[in-house]
C-alpha cells in the first residue's frame, strides 16, 4: 500500500513538472511567433539594440534579431524581425518579417 502511494506521488509530481514546462515553452513560442521577446528565458549575448541575441530556456532556445528599441527610424519595423527556435537542439521555428 505504501509503495503504491509513493509511486503515485512521484508520478503526479513528474506530470505536474512536465505540464509546467510545456506551458512555459508554449508561452515563449507564442511570444516569438507574435514577434515579441520570450518571457521565461535567460538572455545571453544581447546586442545594443534592446534585445537581439540568444534566449535560453529549459531544453529550448531562441535566436532573435530585430529593432527592439522604440526610437528606431521612421519606416523601420520595430520589434523582432527574425527568429529561430530550437527544441533540444532541433530547429522547430524559422521566421523572417
Amino acid at each position: 500500500m505504501e509503495k503504491t502511494k509513493k509511486r503515485r506521488t512521484i508520478l503526479t509530481v513528474c506530470i505536474v513538472l512536465l505540464a509546467v514546462w510545456a506551458l512555459l515553452f508554449a508561452i515563449d513560442t507564442l511570444s516569438v511567433v507574435n514577434w515579441k521577446k520570450p518571457i521565461f528565458t535567460v538572455s545571453f549575448g544581447s546586442a545594443d539594440d534592446g534585445g537581439s541575441g540568444g534566449y535560453y530556456g529549459l531544453g529550448y532556445a531562441f535566436q532573435i534579431k530585430g529593432n527592439i528599441l522604440p526610437d528606431s527610424a521612421l519606416g523601420t519595423p520595430t520589434g523582432v524581425t527574425e527568429a529561430e527556435g530550437k527544441l533540444f537542439g532541433i530547429r522547430f521555428l524559422n521566421r523572417e518579417r
